[in-house]
């Protein structure tokens, strides 16, 4: 919601509140190498992903005392880790996908066998969305853990994917640059955006649904108009 900035730096983390300034919590000693950051809805605590000896860390600590607990270790290949809407469950993925208890660091649902470079959640909580390496985007059922669709149209690996707010359209980038727009219920593509010469890092959504904010390796920055497809800045 905005009220936190978590920055870390080195071996360091600190976060501070946005509205007063103030330095909340502020710790050092975390392991080199902090790959992956996600803060709960709740606002209570911050979930770290750092790599040790070649296994997976995930520490979780609270905003409010700065304690630290681990949450699980093990040796498992992954590329980024989310935080349900419901601040119940951490999902990691990468070689597949794992729905994890945020207090007990307990597998409450797996699926193996399957590579997925980038994910986010619906904003209503509902579904995953998933790209992999080999092009396709995977929609999720959370609660049942079923695959309901496959949307097909990049011809690369999915490197960045977003979802509306009001949960109709996916955005999706891939290594090649190319962005396309996609209608949730129906799985087709609405729209393709000629973008950026090199691998998409990020895309965004603005809050009103009209344009749409894309960055890439190429080091370039855009804006877009989601009705026209035209670029604004």
């Amino acid at each position: 919601d905005g009220r936190y900035l978590v920055a870390v730096r080195k071996q360091t983390i600190s976060i501070l509140d946005l509205d007063s300034g103030r330095l909340l919590q502020k710790y050092k000693g975390m392991p080199e190498g902090i790959d992956y950051i996600s803060v709960s809805p709740d606002n209570e605590f911050v979930i770290f992903g750092s790599w040790d000896r070649q296994e997976l860390s995930v520490q979780v600590m609270e905003i409010s005392t700065g304690k630290f607990s681990l949450l699980f270790k093990g040796i498992i290949h992954t590329t980024g880790m989310l935080v349900t809407p419901d601040g119940e469950h951490l999902i990691t993925y990468g070689d597949g996908i794992y729905l994890r208890n945020l207090r007990t660091g307990k597998i409450v649902r797996e699926i193996n066998d399957f590579q997925v470079n980038v994910a986010t959640i619906t904003p209503d909580g509902c579904y995953l969305v998933t790209g992999s390496e080999d092009s396709t985007i995977g929609v999720w059922h959370l609660e049942k853990g079923e695959m309901i669709s496959t949307i097909l149209g990049h011809s690369v690996g999915i490197t960045a994917l977003a979802v509306s707010t009001d949960c109709k359209s996916i955005i999706s980038g891939d290594f090649d640059g190319s962005i396309k727009v996609w209608e949730l219920d129906l799985d087709s593509n609405q729209m393709d955006i000629d973008s950026h010469s090199d691998q998409v890092y990020e895309v965004a959504i603005t809050p009103d649904e009209s344009r749409a904010i894309s960055g890439a390796a190429d080091g370039s920055l855009f804006v877009w108009d989601l009705a026209t497809s035209q670029k604004l800045l």
